[in-house]
Order: C-alpha cells, then structure tokens, then sequence
C-alpha cells in the first residue's frame, strides 16, 4: 500500500447544524429570476488501483458490487488507459496500491445517458476531503421537504469573523417542482447559506487566522442524503462559481500525492 503521507490532502469544510423551522418570507418580487438548474445523476463508485512510478495503471478492482452493467463496462474499459503524474514510490517497490474513489456523473441526452468521471479521489477517498467541525450556527430551513448543500466560501479574519463571504454552488437532492420552483428553492437556500457564514464564528482550532475556508452547509429535512456508493442520486444543481480569493487558496495548496493526469476527470467514459 501507498504511504498515508501520499494520500490526498483537501481544504477545510466545516459543517453548519441545521435546524427546521417555517417558511422565511418570500423572495424580492422584482428580482429576475435566476437561470434554471443543471439536472444530473450522480453515483459513487469505490475500489482499488495498483500504478507504477511513471503512473501507469498495472492493476485495478471494482469493489462496489451493485454496480449498473453500464457503468462498470464503461469503467472497465476505460481505468485501465487512464494515466497518472509520476509517483515516488516507497524504497524497494516498484509499483503501490491505492483506494480508489470515483464520482460518476450521467446526464441525459437524445440517445440515452451520457457517463463521464466527474471527480476521483485516491489514498482517502471523496469523504476525506470534507472535515466536519460543528458550529454554534443555527439555520432555519424554508423547505421542509427539500435536500440541499449549499457550499460557501469564506475569508475570514484574525478575530473568527468572515469577512468576505460567497456561494460556489446549490446543490437540491431528488427535488421535486418545476425548473422556476427549483431555482428560485436554491436562490432561497444561497441566501440563507451565506448569511449564516457571514454571522458564524470561526476557531483557530477549525482553521488557521486569518485565512480562507470553504463552509458545506447541509439541509436534511428529510434525513441524510444518501451518498452510498453504487446508488444513483438525482441532483439539480446551479453552475460553479469561481471567486477570485477562493481560487487562488485552492491553487496554493499542494497538489495531491496520487493524480490522474489533466485531461481524464471531466472526460467522457
């Protein structure tokens, strides 16, 4: 196996409690509305992977049994061509075992189903990435029957206070309602979301201060949403944004120990 210090490395999430309470006011009448949501299936797929120091794919398993006989033939064919950035291997060993954590993203098209890589993590998986500190934040959801993550970027000062805030993207989990119902459910949800980071208090202990975090607020009114691997979920979600402060933390961090080559997440399976 791969060394633990080679594993991915990820930047802080923190996790807001969310608490369920009755609908908020409405939206701004005059506002426009905002652009309909991407609609998309997304499913996780975990195994293993065995490279070489030059990156190439000598060997692999599929561990999630109930896996669509699309899917994983698709899969099949295509991690064995996939290449990675050269390793640096443990002394004495030419090649090393990783864990293997996909996110498979299938989106409708004429034909059927498009299926592409739409993220992959290796060494901790795509879980490992997120650190969940709770917080003293409480948010009152409007929707009682809507599954939700809205993901906030945040800059926050020597004194735990978030200075800058925005929304990178609102995610709805098997919402139901029109295209206009959704977005404007998500415009709500964004609002909410970055006023509740705006007025939280950060710790040295979540994070280093001043600095810059990405916060995963998370509604779950109608219980966890279900991220096992090997089950199709729906989602509808806005497109992500880019801020420049939050892109730039991003490019500082060091690239990960273990990376597909540039070109293969995002790409057609």
């Amino acid at each position: 196996m791969l060394d633990r210090s080679m594993r991915r490395t990820a930047p802080l999430l923190t996790a807001l409690v969310i608490a369920l309470a009755s609908p908020a006011g409405n939206a701004k009448r005059d506002e426009a509305p905002p652009p309909p949501l991407e609609e998309v299936m997304t499913m996780r797929v975990e195994g293993t992977i065995t490279i070489d120091a030059t990156g190439h794919v000598v060997a692999y398993e599929i561990a999630t049994k109930k896996l669509p006989d699309a899917v994983r033939i698709r899969l099949e064919k295509a991690i064995g061509g996939w290449s990675f950035e050269p390793v640096a291997m443990p002394e004495g060993k030419t090649t090393g075992t990783t864990s293997m954590d996909l996110m498979i993203a299938a989106i409708k098209v004429p034909e059927g189903h498009l299926l592409r890589l739409e993220d992959a993590a290796f060494g901790e998986g795509l879980d490992a990435r997120e650190s969940h500190v709770a917080t003293r934040t409480y948010l009152q959801s409007p929707y009682r029957s809507t599954n939700a993550i809205v993901r906030v970027a945040a800059r926050v000062d020597a004194e735990g206070r978030a200075e800058d805030t925005g929304s990178l993207r609102c995610t709805l989990f098997n919402a139901g309602g029109d295209a206009e119902e959704k977005a404007l459910i998500c415009r709500r949800l964004e609002n909410l979301s970055v006023e509740a980071v705006r007025v939280a208090k950060f710790r040295e202990f979540n994070m280093t201060l001043p600095g810059t975090a990405e916060v995963r607020v998370m509604f779950e009114p109608e219980g966890p949403i279900d991220e096992r691997p090997g089950k199709w979920r729906i989602e509808s979600r806005t497109a992500q944004r880019e801020i420049a402060w939050h892109a730039a933390m991003r490019a500082a961090q060091p690239a990960p120990k273990i990376a597909l080559r540039e070109g293969i997440v995002g790409a057609s399976l």
